[in-house]
């Protein structure tokens, strides 16, 4: 078993006019600064994909699908490697591959999409947002139904790798958001670029949402931590920090409180 868990960089350019002021200077510099040391990096431990691809919320599904193509097209050079799932992350989310990759051991190689499943429950349907100030706007030229079939969030989901050579050998739109469109093409009837639909698998433990309190030990990916959060939460999944039994028990309530009340309707996750 292999995934293929990269995270992707967008090569892109530096520039300013001339006459621009000394602040976009600095910014500039720090721009670069930044790219030389993602380029060391990814030098140092082979552990970065620079794709040529635009930067910006509204080019998120090309960016993955340009990273797709990149990986069916390197498979046809190495035929030797035996990949089985393909894993995108967030870059604000926490992974706990110590766990994760015990779950895969259990999972289907074929056919398969995991992770936080919108519209997993009947009950609920999303419809597309249609006003162009909304960072989620779907045209209707892209997406014409009035509900999403269901599909993963963003923060952390598992393709098996059948299911991304289907979606890089398919011409798709050229949509404006990343997560809706998984679900159009793989569990949806109308638009599916499959034989026939995939069921997706929901997974609570993969958490859109930051819950109270924010570390929880089966957590297998959480969403919304910053970067100043990223190491103490570390700290906490590796057991190199261990927190008090009065910690513990405070946790405990705290857990049991906020279950209870967004099972009341309440809160939100």
């Amino acid at each position: 078993m292999s995934v293929f868990l990269l995270p992707v960089i967008v090569a892109s350019m530096c520039f300013f006019p001339l006459q621009e002021t000394h602040l976009k200077e600095k910014t500039c510099y720090r721009v670069v600064q930044s790219e030389l040391e993602l380029a060391a990096e990814a030098s140092s431990f082979c552990d970065l994909l620079f794709l040529d691809a635009q930067e910006g919320y509204e080019n998120l599904w090309r960016k993955v699908t340009s990273f797709f193509s990149w990986l069916t097209s390197r498979e046809e050079h190495k035929q030797n490697e035996n990949k089985t799932y393909v894993m995108h992350v967030d870059d604000d989310s926490f992974v706990r591959l110590d766990l994760l990759v015990l779950e895969m051991r259990t999972w289907p190689e074929k056919r398969f999409y995991w992770g936080y499943i919108w519209n997993s429950n009947s009950s609920r349907v999303t419809s597309p947002i249609r006003n162009p100030a909304n960072k989620s706007y779907m045209p209707e030229a892209d997406y014409c139904l009035d509900y999403y079939p269901p599909f993963a969030s963003g923060c952390g989901f598992v393709l098996s790798w059948d299911l991304v050579q289907a979606l890089a050998r398919a011409d798709l739109p050229n949509y404006r958001l990343l997560d809706p469109p998984f679900g159009i093409h793989l569990t949806g009837k109308d638009f599916c670029c499959l034989d026939t639909p995939v069921v997706p698998v929901h997974d609570d433990r993969v958490r859109p949402y930051r819950p109270l309190p924010i570390f929880r030990s089966d957590t297998l990916v959480q969403h919304y931590l910053h970067a100043s959060e990223m190491r103490p939460y570390y700290l906490q999944a590796t057991g190199e920090v261990e927190a008090s039994p009065g910690d513990e028990a405070a946790d405990e309530r705290i857990s049991s409180l906020y279950d209870t009340l967004v099972e009341m309707g309440l809160m939100r996750r």
